[in-house]
């Protein structure tokens, strides 16, 4: 989870100067959902086991946000003027 986080923040580092500013929008909102289920995962003590209904949850709170940016980066590679 940490690495995928490490990667995920990489990545946003390269769209920022390369992206439109519509774009980073869409960047933050899928990197702000990753970590808030990174935080729900990683407690005081470290890793927590999560039920499957919370489990659901947490993926759909990522699923939603970088499905949004799937769409939007695809309308700005078909249209980068718009």
């Amino acid at each position: 989870m940490v690495a995928a986080l490490e990667k995920l923040l990489a990545a946003q580092a390269r769209v920022r100067p390369a992206g439109p500013d519509a774009m980073w929008q869409q960047v933050m909102d899928v990197t702000e959902a990753f970590d808030g289920v990174r935080r729900q995962l990683q407690g005081p003590r470290g890793w927590m086991p999560i039920p499957g209904q919370a489990w659901a949850g947490m993926v759909q709170s990522v699923t939603g946000p970088e499905s949004q940016f799937v769409v939007a980066a695809a309308k700005v590679l078909d249209d980068p003027d718009q």
